[in-house]
């Protein structure tokens, strides 16, 4: 459904545009088997460890349901450590926020010359990787985006603890971005650059999937609310986020991060967009006497 939105001044129509009206909420059922996906987000990713946190916390329920995780770019990393480190999150959030400081510290952020953001990534990533990874074995799968085609691969098998570190790895690589003069990393001889160029919010086939994004987006379950008088729409490695002030500003700070006290109020809205995802589904179980 679409309703038009029509703006005037004294000299009659200046503006008109269909504008997309959000879909239905489609509330879990008890029976589903579902799917997670954590969309890009850059350094917004702190999002998506507050989502996590009180997922862990308050959503054992929508856990235990969990057959797959999706994640694109930063996405991935959180979509990885769900399955296969979920006791060391919070580290991972201590390390992601270090590495946002580093960038700010930089005269020019990631594209400050001779600083190579990839490199970092991919250290950080293999502090996280376990020796076995078997789990992860058509039940994680990877948003990328092959550099010849442009055409968006879901990576779900990893041969190897290093195929998966190349599989993550590629996701997050930003031409020029993520390091003057870098090359993409390769995977089966192919090489292969961040999936949000290609697919940026991933739907695992044939399961209900919940999305997550930190953008407001009517393609996501747990997303941040953001009520203007009119939001038109646009389409980014197919997510349709909201166009607007505040999801500019969240883009830019994907990009070049903010401030740490901005970098944990992302976090704080991370967890409270996934604890009213939980009390809408009726999805909250927790022990008496704990805290939210």
């Amino acid at each position: 459904m679409e309703k038009e939105i029509t703006e005037f001044d004294c000299n009659g129509i200046i503006a008109s545009a269909f504008i997309p009206e959000p879909p239905p909420i489609k509330l879990l059922c008890d029976e589903e088997e579902i799917a997670l996906s954590f969309s890009g987000a850059g350094f917004l990713a702190a999002y998506h460890f507050g989502v996590t946190a009180c997922l862990v916390k308050n959503g054992e329920e929508l856990l235990k349901r969990v057959e797959k995780v999706a994640g694109c770019s930063a996405g991935s990393l959180c979509a990885t450590l769900v399955i296969l480190a979920p006791n060391r999150l919070e580290e991972a959030r201590l390390d992601t926020c270090n590495l946002a400081a580093e960038v700010r510290a930089q005269p020019f952020g990631a594209l400050t010359p001779g600083y190579y953001l990839h490199e970092r990534v991919k250290s950080l990533v293999d502090k996280y990787i376990p020796d076995d990874i078997s789990v992860a074995n058509g039940k994680l799968l990877i948003s990328v985006t092959e550099k010849s085609t442009r055409e968006n691969k879901m990576i779900s098998e990893f041969e190897t603890r290093d195929e998966l570190i190349s599989a993550l790895s590629a996701s997050c690589f930003i031409p020029f971005y993520s390091g003057l003069g870098c090359l993409p990393p390769q995977l089966r001889d192919q090489e292969f650059v961040d999936g949000g160029l290609s697919n940026n919010l991933p739907r695992v086939d044939g399961m209900r999937t919940v999305a997550i994004s930190p953008f407001a987006s009517h393609d996501a379950e747990i997303s941040p609310l953001v009520n203007t008088a009119a939001d038109w729409m646009i389409t980014l490695g197919q997510q349709s986020i909201k166009l607007n002030r505040i999801n500019g500003v969240r883009a830019m700070d994907a990009l070049f991060p903010p401030r740490p006290d901005v970098v944990q109020r992302y976090y704080e809205e991370g967890f409270s967009d996934a604890f009213r995802f939980l009390c809408l589904n009726n999805l909250i179980k927790r022990q008496n006497g704990t805290q939210v």
